[in-house]
Order: structure tokens, then C-alpha cells, then sequence
């Protein structure tokens, strides 16, 4: 399994980091957000919020407000369904920040329905945590952008990189990955990688990595 899969961190924000962000395009890479006040380079972020809107349309579309800010959630991806998600609805998202013509919104790689509790807990998590961040060096950015080394001997490593090796475009069976990582907690494994944005159930018994 090779050492080289690296995945670009979900930072904790809030919305008012990504909207007072500066876009950053550099050719040939995918954009993302500068955070001048966090030193943060926002490739992916993980937010929670309020529902305050919904629309479907050529695509599905929300608009979430965290207090701090409102962004638009735009999905395209049709292994992700918004259809249930309604107005009033507190929900975690974990996504790629863009902009389009101005607009800033986020589209989502794993979006679910959360907590009132969640929402105060975030808030406070993102007041009392100091970043580690970074000047932004644009040449730096160009070379190698800032990611996330994972482990390649921790079982997390190990059973990330096999649903990577062994999807062939409809996920990976949680029984199979059981059966061939030979690890009696694999249901913890899967979940704590859901929760770092690393995968996602598109069945209640099959993963696909992000």
C-alpha cells in the first residue's frame, strides 16, 4: 500500500472564515480559501449550521447560516441526496469551498443531520482552539500543497487504502473489508473515518472514499 495517499484537512470553521477568505487559484490545481486571520488554507472544511433555505432545481440547494454567516451548499453529486434535508434542520457538512462569480459556497462530500447541542458545541470548540497555521506562500502552494499524511500501518491507514484498492465504482462491502482486514472492530474504524471526511456510506453496508 503506498505511503503517498494524502488527504487535504477538513479544518473546523465557521462560515464568516470561509466568506472573508481570500479565493486562491493557482493553474492546474483545484481553488481554494486563505483564511488571512487563521493562517489557514481551507481546501476542505467542516461546518455546522442552520437550514434557513431549499431549493432544487438544475441542482439541489441550501443555504445555511452558522451565526457568524450564511453560505450556499451546492450538490452535483447524485450518490448524495439533499432530499431530506428541510428548513430548520441543524446539519454537520464537510466540503470543498468555491467560488463562482463572486459567490462563495461550499459542495458538500458528506452532509448529515445533527444536534442544537452540536451546534453550541462547535461554536465553542472553534472559539477555544488556536490553529496551526501558516503564512501563505503562494510558490510553497504551487509545489506541494498543504495536506495530511495518514499513518500507512494504522489499521485507519490500512482499511482506507483498501476501500480505495478494491472499489471499482459502486463502493466496498463493510463485511468484505471485515473479512480481509481480519479486524473485530472495523465498525469503529469506519465510523471514525466518516467522521473525518475520509468516506462515506452510499448503502447502509457499503463505504466509498472520498
Amino acid at each position: 500500500m503506498s505511503p503517498d495517499i494524502k488527504r487535504h484537512t477538513a479544518h473546523l470553521v465557521t462560515i464568516q472564515d470561509i466568506l472573508k477568505g481570500k479565493h486562491i487559484q493557482i493553474d492546474g490545481k483545484p481553488s481554494f480559501i486563505y483564511s488571512e486571520e487563521k493562517k489557514l488554507k481551507l481546501h476542505r472544511v467542516n461546518i455546522v449550521g442552520v437550514v434557513i433555505s431549499k431549493n432544487i432545481s438544475n441542482f439541489e440547494e441550501i443555504a445555511v447560516d452558522d451565526s457568524s454567516g450564511t453560505i450556499l451548499v451546492r450538490n452535483f453529486d447524485e450518490t448524495l441526496s439533499l432530499s431530506d434535508v428541510e428548513v430548520g434542520d441543524i446539519v454537520n457538512i464537510i466540503g470543498r469551498p468555491r467560488e463562482y462569480n463572486n459567490a462563495r459556497y461550499i459542495i458538500p462530500e458528506i452532509l448529515k443531520k445533527t444536534t442544537k447541542e452540536m451546534l453550541e458545541l462547535r461554536q465553542l470548540e472553534i472559539a477555544v482552539t488556536k490553529p496551526k497555521g501558516e503564512v501563505l506562500n503562494i510558490e510553497k502552494s504551487i509545489a506541494q500543497p498543504e495536506q495530511e499524511q495518514l499513518d500507512e500501518n494504522s489499521p485507519k491507514q490500512v482499511v482506507y487504502e483498501l476501500i480505495k484498492e478494491r472499489d471499482s465504482g459502486n463502493g466496498v462491502g463493510i463485511i468484505e473489508l471485515q473479512k480481509k482486514t481480519g479486524l473485530s472492530n472495523i465498525d469503529k474504524i469506519i465510523n471514525r473515518l466518516i467522521e473525518e471526511g475520509e468516506i462515506f456510506k452510499i448503502a447502509p453496508d457499503r463505504v466509498k472514499a472520498l
